[in-house]
């Protein structure tokens, strides 16, 4: 990864296939940070970073986090772009005040209260990108019940891209979500 182009490459190839859609598009509301929540090892932050935002990197881990400021430089990021928060999403109180952010990615994590935060943490015409954790296994039963997530959002924003799929038994009624939504002006 010695030139942009294989930075470039290498990011894009590593977040999530969906939100690469929506990326750019998301990178536009350059004037308010975005939030990577819960961020892991960073690899959407990097993209964002990539496209000039401003990114506020959250996780619980703190190994994550270190890493994250570590390869800040490999993916030739300025210092003040890229910052990391410790939160631990199921205790911690949110922290960000309301119209603050430009955009929320929360990519593989779900907790329905934090849609909650998101709406009101997003400034107006911000964005929203979301995607649950895939069906893996038994964790059918910690995904959302189908049009849960179309429920809790479609009052304050206008949904852009939604895809729900069936997970777990047959008659579990949970599912899959991925969302790209800008929140009403």
């Amino acid at each position: 990864m010695k030139d942009h182009i294989n930075i470039d490459t290498y990011l894009k190839l590593n977040v999530s296939p969906t939100f690469l859609k929506f990326a750019e598009r998301i990178a536009s509301i350059k004037s308010y940070p975005m939030l990577d929540v819960p961020c892991g090892y960073g690899r959407h932050s990097f993209l964002l970073g990539r496209l000039g935002c401003n990114v506020i990197s959250v996780d619980i881990d703190k190994d994550a986090l270190a890493s994250i400021l570590i390869s800040q430089k490999k993916y030739h990021l300025k210092k003040k772009q890229l910052t990391t928060l410790y939160l631990d999403l199921t205790k911690d109180l949110w922290p960000f005040s309301d119209n603050s952010i430009g955009a929320i990615v929360n990519v593989h994590y779900y907790q329905s209260n934090l849609l909650d935060d998101f709406k009101k943490s997003i400034v107006p015409g911000g964005y929203l990108y979301f995607e649950t954790p895939g069906n893996y296994g038994n964790n059918f039963i910690d995904l959302p019940p189908k049009g849960h997530i179309r429920a809790k959002i479609e009052p304050f924003f206008q949904i852009l891209y939604y895809k729900e799929k069936a997970a777990g038994p047959n008659n579990s009624g949970c599912v899959t979500v991925k969302l790209f939504a800008q929140k009403n002006i």
